[in-house]
C-alpha cells in the first residue's frame, strides 16, 4: 500500500507483516545499523503496530522502483549495482542475517521515474542507490549458531542445493541467488559480457567453488575505467531502435 508522509510529502510504501515471524525484529535491527557504505538494506522509516491485532504491523519504507524498470545504458551503471549488492552480502555475513531471497523482485532503486520530465541515464546522475527490500524469508542467527540448514528457502528454485533433501550452507545459497540475478540480467543485454566470469563463479553448481562475497567483490576490480563508459543495449532493441536513441533520443520502448 502506498501513501504520502504528511510531514514532508515523501512517497512511502506500507507493508503489512506478521509479527510472529522474524521480519519485524530484523527490520528493527537493520534500522539501528549505521547507513554506511555496505548497508544497502531499504531504509525503515517506521514500524506501526496495529491497535486491534497484535500479530500484525506495518513496515514503512520509501517508495522505490525495480532496478530493471529503467534499462541500463552503460557498463558502469550495472557495475555500480552489482558492487553495492555484493557489499550488502558482506555486511549480512558479518551481521549473521541470511536474506534467503535475492531475486529480481527484491532488488530496488530509488523512485526516480517522473512522468513528463526528461529522463537521464543512471550514469549521468550517479551514484544511484540500490536496496534489498524484503526480509520476509530472512533469519538472523546468534554468532555461535548456524553451520547448515535444510528446507526450501528463497524465490530462486534453480539453486542446486535446494533440489536435494540434505543440509546446505545458506551463505553459499545467497551467493548463488545474487549471482543468478547478475547472470539473468547479463542475458538480457548486449555489452555486459564482461560480468560473465563473476556470474558463472557465483552460480557454480558446486557450492564450495563459489567465491565469498569479499572475493566476488575483488573480481569486479579488474574492469578498466574505460570499459565502464561502454554503451550497452537491451537485446530487444533493434538496430533501428538503437539508431533513434543514439541520434534523436527517441526510445519507443519508454513511450
Amino acid at each position: 500500500m502506498d501513501a504520502i508522509r504528511v510531514s514532508d510529502g515523501v512517497k512511502v510504501v506500507m507493508k503489512c507483516v506478521d509479527t510472529r515471524r522474524q521480519e519485524v525484529s530484523i527490520a528493527q535491527y537493520l534500522r539501528g545499523l549505521p547507513r554506511e557504505e555496505r548497508n544497502h538494506t531499504v531504509p525503515i522509516l517506521d514500524i506501526l503496530r496495529l491497535p486491534n491485532d497484535e500479530c500484525k504491523a506495518l513496515i514503512v519504507t520509501p517508495m522505490l522502483v525495480s532496478f530493471g524498470k529503467v534499462p541500463f545504458r552503460y557498463v558502469g551503471e550495472f557495475a555500480e549495482m552489482v558492487e553495492q549488492l555484493i557489499k550488502l552480502n558482506i555486511m549480512m555475513d558479518a551481521s549473521k542475517v541470511i536474506p534467503r531471497g535475492v531475486h529480481f523482485a527484491n532488488t530496488f532503486t530509488h523512485d526516480g521515474v517522473k512522468y513528463g520530465l526528461k529522463w537521464h541515464p543512471r550514469w549521468s546522475v550517479r551514484p544511484v542507490q540500490y536496496y534489498f527490500i524484503d526480509f520476509g524469508l530472512s533469519k538472523r542467527y546468534a554468532n555461535d549458531e548456524l553451520e547448515t540448514i535444510t528446507g526450501l528457502n528463497g524465490q530462486d528454485r534453480s539453486v542446486p542445493e535446494l533440489l536435494v533433501d540434505r543440509p546446505y550452507d545458506p551463505w553459499k545459497v545467497d551467493v548463488y541467488q545474487l549471482g543468478n540475478v547478475v547472470l539473468q540480467t547479463i542475458k538480457k543485454y548486449d555489452g555486459l559480457e564482461v560480468f560473465l566470469p563473476l556470474a558463472s563463479a557465483m552460480t557454480a553448481s558446486n557450492p564450495q567453488s563459489r567465491p565469498s562475497p569479499a572475493k566476488a567483490l575483488d573480481m569486479l576490480k579488474p574492469i578498466e575505467s574505460k570499459m565502464l563508459r561502454k554503451r550497452v543495449w537491451p537485446k530487444e532493441y533493434s538496430p533501428r531502435d538503437r539508431f533513434c536513441i543514439r541520434y534523436f533520443g527517441i526510445d519507443r520502448h519508454r513511450i
